[in-house]
């Protein structure tokens, strides 16, 4: 096979540089989406990490309320309220 005719080698030319543009296009799209993706994960860390001191605080509280009653029906017979052990929430903790 010998050298192209100056035509097939201008569409040779001119198939190349539509698939250049259209991979830097697609790297472009790609970019972008890793951007939006990034802060969204930023967005979920900061979230999280709310939610998280949120929670730790909501068990201290329960956890001190629960010592409380548990010193105040140690002379009664009474109950405590909701009757679950204060660690059942414990595992939203771990996770």
């Amino acid at each position: 096979m010998g050298e192209l005719p100056r035509s097939d080698d201008d569409a040779q030319s001119g198939i190349l540089e539509r698939r250049w543009f259209a991979a830097m296009s697609a790297a472009s799209a790609a970019r972008s989406e890793c951007e939006v993706l990034l802060e969204a994960i930023a967005e979920f860390r900061a979230r999280w990490s709310e939610a998280r001191t949120r929670l730790l605080h909501l068990e201290r509280v329960r956890d001190s309320l629960g010592e409380e009653i548990a010193l105040a029906d140690a002379g009664s017979d009474r109950p405590v309220p909701g009757g679950a052990p204060f660690h059942a929430l414990d595992r939203c903790a771990a996770a």
